[in-house]
């Protein structure tokens, strides 16, 4: 992200947040909106880890049983925190089917929708505690095909693979959705 991290102290929009997030795969700011929505929800105090717990009541409600959450970013390897990890925060992890499945489900929120079908740079302007920031956010990585509806990546230790990351696409032709997780 034009090589600016967020710093502690920093006011940023959670529109921006969210396209942080999503975008360039914005590990912090995935932490942030965590413990922003916790908040919300169960009042001060709450965590990250209460909203890994919402996130893990949501997976289940959906029938993902091939799904488990340790933390809001994504990663599978607790390391990559440069903590040492407890033995549940080795379990998490999804399958390309649920992966396709939670695109199928987030995709019919239309805020959603546009946020991750969304071609071009997203300017975002916040304030530092050392004064204004800009942020150049830009996405996709790929041309768009015919139908694009929206994609999110990503990539971890173990979801390198052939096509080094993971994908959740949609897209719309003859008016028939395809959605795809690889």
């Amino acid at each position: 992200v034009n090589g600016v991290a967020l710093e502690q102290g920093e006011v940023v929009r959670l529109e921006d947040l969210i396209r942080g997030m999503m975008y360039p795969s914005g590990n912090n700011a995935a932490w942030a909106i965590a413990r922003h929505v916790a908040e919300g929800y169960l009042g001060a105090g709450a965590t990250a880890a209460d909203f890994v717990a919402m996130m893990n009541q949501h997976a289940a409600a959906d029938g993902l049983v091939d799904t488990a959450f340790t933390n809001p970013n994504g990663f599978d390897d607790p390391f990559q925190l440069g903590v040492t990890p407890a033995p549940n925060e080795f379990n998490h992890y999804t399958t390309a089917r649920e992966l396709a499945m939670h695109i199928e489900h987030a995709i019919q929120d239309p805020y959603y929708k546009e946020v991750i079908g969304f071609v071009g740079t997203w300017n975002a302007t916040t304030q530092g505690p050392n004064g204004a920031k800009t942020y150049m956010l830009g996405f996709p990585f790929f041309t768009p095909f015919a139908g694009y509806e929206g994609a999110k990546g990503g990539g971890t230790q173990n979801c390198n693979g052939p096509n080094n990351g993971c994908m959740g696409m949609s897209g719309k032709q003859i008016g028939r959705r395809i959605v795809m997780g690889f």
